[in-house]
């Protein structure tokens, strides 16, 4: 962890991140502004788009969607939560969005997050909507971003990486894991588009030489039909907590954290 520590002190004395409210990320999402309705009243603008109006102040904001309660509690702000019947917003994933259609409380959907931009465009927008300022947790998700991306600048090469869900499921191309196993010198051996199943015997075939997984590392390093594979020979394989990895929210700085830091100790040749 020191490395990793120094690497991120020098990237935040360096780098100047802007965090004005209503700035645009780079990258999917659209970020949320104000502007008043009326007395008491102001409009949120969602992450698909659609303007929403709401009291000026909210005190009673409900989470079905993980990622946006696990930011709430990062910002500070965890009084607020409160359950959808006595909610005066909703935030809730896209695919469960339909649920709440109902709700006397505006409902804001949350889309899949394609990167890490799109993380931090929720974090502002749940933000606006608590009250509060995203600019710390802002900042910290895109400086421990930068710490990866400059410290595995210098690779010569990337491991190949699985990163197990839980229940046969993975992760490939166009999501924020895969954004983050780049940052840290990986490559995802998953190739499929967004959020998928891999075969054992593909994972087996692909030879990765790192294994992350939300389960148990003993799954992979006492299971023979892994045995020749080379994170299993070098004792590569690690857990990381579901929370962490699983849902689009602030804690990604933990696994990008974790990720770079038992990627790093490796490189012996870089």
């Amino acid at each position: 962890m020191k490395k990793f520590a120094f690497i991120l002190a020098l990237v935040m004395m360096m780098s100047v991140v802007f965090t004005a409210c209503g700035e645009k990320e780079s990258g999917g999402l659209s970020i949320s502004t104000t502007g008043a309705a009326d007395s008491g009243t102001q409009i949120l603008t969602g992450l698909n788009g659609e303007s929403i109006t709401v009291p000026s102040t909210l005190t009673k904001i409900a989470c079905p969607s993980p990622a946006a309660k696990i930011i709430l509690e990062a910002l500070g702000a965890a009084d607020k939560l409160a359950e959808a019947d006595a909610a005066e917003i909703i935030f809730a994933d896209e695919a469960d969005a339909g649920s709440y259609s109902g709700s006397a409380a505006p409902v804001v959907s949350i889309p899949l997050a394609g990167s890490v931009a799109d993380i931090n465009t929720l974090v502002r927008l749940v933000a606006k909507a608590a009250g509060v300022s995203a600019d710390d947790l802002v900042s910290k998700i895109t400086n421990v971003m930068n710490v990866a991306q400059v410290g595995s600048s210098a690779y010569t090469t990337r491991y190949r990486t699985y990163i197990d869900l839980g229940s046969g499921k993975t992760v490939g191309t166009g999501t924020y894991v895969t954004e983050i196993l780049y940052a840290t010198g990986l490559e995802n051996v998953a190739t499929m588009e967004g959020f998928g199943e891999m075969a054992e015997a593909d994972v087996v075939a692909a030879n990765p030489e790192f294994i992350f997984t939300t389960s148990s590392a003993s799954d992979y390093l006492n299971n023979a039909a892994f045995a020749e594979v080379s994170a299993v020979v070098n004792g590569f394989v690690y857990e990381i907590a579901e929370e962490d990895i699983i849902y689009a929210s602030s804690n990604i700085s933990n696994a990008v954290s974790q990720i770079y830091e038992k990627v790093s100790a490796t490189r012996g040749d870089d």
